[in-house]
């Protein structure tokens, strides 16, 4: 390490404080798999001391310039430390979550998995902005917008595609995404309702790749809209998502929506309008 320009040692070296941001971000020429691997392996301590303006402020665009020069990034790790006790210090939106995936795509499943890990009372809202964020970054990855990382859009549909619909079938299966009206909305910055639309468009464009996986994923979503509070039902513009989502459903899973489509639609219907015409 002793080859790096010693801004961004100095970045490496001392844990982030209100006010000190060195600017070695911008440097590139020192990093190597070694020194990103040892950054990552500092972020919970770095971004322990309180956040001074954009969450994780610096994190996103170090995880650029190590793709620029082709290092690893331990996508497991950056998933935790954005996940963990920091986030009561660093207040990230689905904003940030949705912008982490847009930049690292492989993060997407790891997030996921996360979610179940954070305490659904916990104020901040945090495990809702995990997860929404992370169902944008699947919505983007679709329709080909906001790609920020050094891939393809073919490339990162793929990776979404083959890793994603284990980690939502996952925490569906085990109630984790059918209780939305027990989590604290505390400093979540979108309603359940959109939430839950972006979650039936993104089981919809994923329910293709595996059929076991699919069948976890839809007999659960009654439940997952159904739990949406009272307090945040309507769907709004995002009706589109449910349409799109219902459609891809019953025309790639014919078999599942024949059996489960009907409890899904009544619990829609519950919700909100979302038929065309609505």
């Amino acid at each position: 390490m002793l080859d790096f320009y010693w801004p961004f040692l100095l970045y490496f070296i001392i844990p982030l404080t209100p006010g000190l941001y060195p600017t070695a971000i911008y440097i590139e020429a020192g990093l190597n798999d070694e020194a990103v691997a040892d950054y990552i392996e500092g972020l919970d301590r770095r971004y322990s001391a309180g956040g001074n303006g954009s969450p994780y402020r610096g994190l996103l665009e170090f995880i650029k310039s190590a793709q620029e020069t082709q290092c690893e990034v331990d996508e497991e790790k950056i998933a935790s430390a954005v996940t963990g006790s920091s986030t009561e210090l660093q207040h990230p939106g689905h904003q940030f979550y949705r912008d982490l995936v847009n930049i690292l795509p492989g993060v997407a499943a790891p997030l996921i998995l996360r979610v179940e890990k954070i305490d659904c009372v916990k104020s901040g809202g945090i495990r809702l902005n995990v997860l929404t964020g992370v169902l944008l970054g699947l919505k983007d990855a679709e329709l080909d917008r906001f790609n920020k990382s050094r891939l393809p859009v073919e490339e990162v549909r793929a990776i979404l595609r083959i890793k994603v619909p284990n980690s939502l079938a996952y925490l569906l299966h085990r109630n984790n995404l059918r209780s939305f009206d027990l989590w604290s909305l505390e400093g979540s910055t979108e309603p359940v309702s959109a939430t839950v639309a972006w979650l039936v468009r993104a089981v919809g464009w994923l329910c293709d790749e595996n059929n076991h996986l699919a069948m976890r994923m839809i007999q659960n979503l009654p439940e997952a809209i159904a739990s949406v509070p009272v307090a945040d039902r309507g769907w709004g513009t995002d009706n589109e998502d449910v349409r799109e989502g219902f459609n891809e459903m019953s025309r790639k899973q014919p078999r599942l929506w024949e059996i489960y489509g009907p409890k899904i639609e009544a619990a829609a219907d519950l919700v909100g309008q979302w038929r065309d015409g609505g």
